[in-house]
């Protein structure tokens, strides 16, 4: 009896590591085919880089983004040209830790847009220097979604109008052990702006140097 027991633990564990499949990339990886070949429950694992392909990428499938090498050395890079990430879709659940976004620059979450019920958990990450031409410098969450960071660090991200570092509408947004510095927008909320129908939860976070 103990014999059989130990196959079927050893083919039970086996059946659930092949329900989460890991594709491991690099900077040279092609990310959007990547990304857009994962099924859903995959965990796509950044090796350290300098990822220029990380840019104009769309998610409408759950999987996880984890950087392994610490999220100082994994960086998503748009040198200004488009917004990083798009995540939409209701079901949706994606989560992402150990990365660092810099330079994305849209109309609305310079360097991600959640959007379509969408759920986002970001933890253990770096949004710097994004951009917005509207709202949410690094990150606009609205219609129905929702984003939960923990351990997360803006710095110097930009809004034209309103949530320097986030935007949040008709959507919610919990926010914990994070840091916004130096964050700006042209309008209201120099680091965070909760607009109509929008929750917003803050837990031990630090504010220093933000403006509007």
């Amino acid at each position: 009896h103990g014999f059989f027991f130990f196959f079927f633990g050893f083919f039970s564990q086996l059946a659930l590591c092949s329900a989460q499949p890991v594709v491991f990339v690099s900077p040279a990886s092609d990310l959007q085919a990547v990304l857009g070949s994962a099924s859903a429950g995959s965990i796509i694992d950044f090796e350290a880089g300098n990822y220029l392909s990380g840019c104009s990428l769309a998610l409408t499938t759950s999987i996880t983004l984890r950087g392994s090498g610490g999220r100082a050395n994994i960086v998503l890079d748009c040198g200004l040209a488009n917004r990083n990430l798009l995540v939409s879709g209701r079901d949706v659940a994606v989560n992402i830790s150990g990365i660092t976004f810099r330079d994305g620059s849209a109309n609305g979450g310079g360097c991600i847009l959640i959007e379509g019920g969408a759920a986002v958990t970001v933890s253990n990450a770096v949004f710097t220097g994004c951009v917005s031409s509207t709202v949410g410098g690094a990150v606009s969450v609205v219609d129905l979604s929702s984003l939960d960071l923990k351990d997360v660090v803006f710095e110097r991200n930009q809004a034209a109008s309103n949530g320097g570092a986030l935007y949040v509408y008709n959507s919610s947004i919990s926010v914990e052990s994070s840091s916004f510095i130096g964050c700006q927008a042209n309008v209201s909320g120099g680091a965070v702006f909760a607009s109509t129908a929008a929750s917003l939860y803050l837990n031990g976070v630090t504010m220093q140097g933000n403006a509007a």
